[in-house]
């Protein structure tokens, strides 16, 4: 994202369950983790 200078992310989220979530990941918490900017998910 710092090579485009985003000033935010909106992503969606697919609504896994707990479990699913634990096993696969998700790429809205992993964006949540790294981006360094601002990022909006939306269920």
């Amino acid at each position: 994202m710092d090579e485009r200078r985003a000033t935010g992310v909106i992503v969606g989220n697919r609504g896994r369950n707990a479990l699913q979530e634990a096993m696969l990941g998700s790429v809205s918490m992993t964006l949540l983790r790294q981006a360094s900017c601002p990022v909006l998910v939306v269920p």
